[in-house]
């Protein structure tokens, strides 16, 4: 739903989670960013998984910022970068 939503109204970012209903959020993320048009959409992969390897498999699939859970403090900025 998340991914059709996204086709259709072209948003000026993503906040997703790995864990989602139907397509995790690094297939979201791949998919995002290989469709000319949506490939420009910053994305901000949250999870609680902890791990670096979580963390450089976000990046490699270009992933514009990743944010660990629980969140512990103000992430405005680290949104408020991507929207103007």
């Amino acid at each position: 739903q998340a991914f059709e939503l996204t086709e259709r109204n072209k948003p000026h970012l993503i906040i997703a989670d790995i864990i989602m209903p139907v397509m995790d959020g690094f297939v979201f993320l791949e998919k995002i960013k290989a469709i000319p048009g949506l490939s420009d959409i910053p994305i901000i992969i949250m999870t609680s998984d902890n791990r670096v390897e979580t963390r450089n498999k976000a990046f490699a699939l270009k992933a514009n910022e990743f944010i660990q859970k629980p969140i512990l403090g103000d992430i405005s900025n680290r949104v408020r970068k991507f929207v103007v």
